[in-house]
């Protein structure tokens, strides 16, 4: 399962919003694992010693984060922000894109099933920068 109280959030609330709960959030888990399975891919050896208890890779999305995209959805609406989205992960992983496509067109709503795909990965994207940045 998902080791990230705010991601699980946000899948849960998305998942009641389009259909079939239990279906929808099993394809929300596996693209949050695939993405985490990709974090702990691009490891070195030493690294991956390291996080071999930690769960996730992933970063946990802040209040912060959540709310600055919040905030980006309302200043250019839910289309917009999926189609950029969705641009970024095809450009960034289109092997992941291909598959929550693939998901969401087997399901009743798949616009739905997309913007929720584009919400978990733009949080856990703008997150990571978020934490990339405070680094340096």
């Amino acid at each position: 399962m998902v080791n990230n109280p705010e991601i699980l959030d946000m899948a849960k609330r998305c998942a009641r919003d389009v259909g079939d709960f239990n279906r929808i959030m099993t394809g929300f888990c596996m693209f949050y694992r695939l993405l985490n399975a990709e974090a702990r891919a691009g490891m070195n050896a030493s690294e991956r010693r390291v996080a071999h208890h930690s769960t996730s890779m992933l970063p946990r999305v802040s209040p912060m984060t959540r709310a600055s995209v919040a905030e980006r959805i309302e200043r250019v609406g839910s289309a917009e922000f999926t189609r950029d989205t969705i641009a970024a992960l095809e450009r960034n992983n289109p092997e992941l894109l291909r598959m929550g496509h693939s998901f969401a067109e087997n399901q009743s709503d798949y616009a739905g099933v997309i913007q929720g795909f584009a919400l978990l990965y733009a949080c856990l994207l703008a997150e990571g920068a978020q934490q990339r940045g405070a680094l340096h």
